[in-house]
C-alpha cells in the first residue's frame, strides 16, 4: 500500500515539473518574439521612380549591430526582425548622394516604414537627414503603446501592480465583475 502511495506521488509530481516546464517556456518563447520590430520602406529617386539593387545598412546606435539588405526589383527593401532600440539607416546606390536616417526609434512588436529619396549625384557625397514627424504604421491594424520605465516609475499606480499599465493604453477598459464595472 505505502509503494503504490509513493509511485503515485512520484507520477503526481513528475506531472507538476512536466506543466510547470511547459508554461516556463512557454513564457520564454513570448517574450523572445516580442523582443523585435520590422523595419520596411521604399527607395525613390527625385522622379519618383523606384530605386533597386540600392543598399540599405541599419545600425543599432546603442550595440553598434549592422544588418544590411538589398532593394528588390521593386524598390523596397525589408529589415523582419531588428532589435528594439533606436538606429542609424544608410542608402547607398551607384549614382546618387547615399542619405542616412539617424535616431529611427523601432518599438516592440512594430512595422515602422521609412520610405527614402535619394538624389542624384555622385557617390561620395551624403545627405543627412535628422528629426522628422513620428512614423505611422500603415501597415498593420493593430493598436498597442510602449510604455518606458521612466513612466512606469513616475505613475501612481493603485496597489504597484504592472497590469495596470495597460489601461493606460487608448481603447482598453477594465473587465466587469459579476456584471458590474470597477
Amino acid at each position: 500500500m505505502e509503494t503504490r502511495r509513493r509511485i503515485f506521488l512520484s507520477i503526481r509530481f513528475i506531472r507538476s515539473m512536466v506543466v510547470l516546464l511547459g508554461l516556463f517556456l512557454g513564457m520564454t518563447w513570448t517574450a523572445q518574439a516580442q523582443s523585435t520590430a520590422t523595419l520596411q520602406g521604399t527607395v525613390t529617386d527625385p522622379s519618383g521612380n523606384t530605386v533597386p539593387g540600392a543598399k540599405i545598412k541599419a545600425t543599432n546606435q546603442a550595440t553598434g549591430m549592422e544588418s544590411t539588405t538589398t532593394t528588390d526589383n521593386a524598390g523596397n527593401y525589408l529589415f523582419p526582425s531588428l532589435a528594439i532600440g533606436l538606429y542609424k539607416v544608410e542608402v547607398t546606390s551607384s549614382g546618387f548622394q547615399s542619405a542616412v536616417v539617424n535616431n529611427l526609434k523601432l518599438d516592440v512588436a512594430t512595422t515602422v516604414t521609412k520610405n527614402v529619396q535619394l538624389t542624384l549625384g555622385q557617390m561620395t557625397q551624403t545627405v543627412e537627414v535628422t528629426g522628422g514627424a513620428p512614423l505611422v504604421d500603415t501597415t498593420g491594424t493593430s493598436l498597442g503603446q510602449v510604455i518606458n520605465d521612466k513612466s512606469v516609475q513616475d505613475i501612481p499606480l493603485n496597489g504597484r501592480h504592472f497590469t495596470d499599465l495597460s489601461l493606460l493604453t487608448p481603447g482598453t477598459v477594465t473587465p466587469p465583475v459579476n456584471g458590474f464595472p470597477r
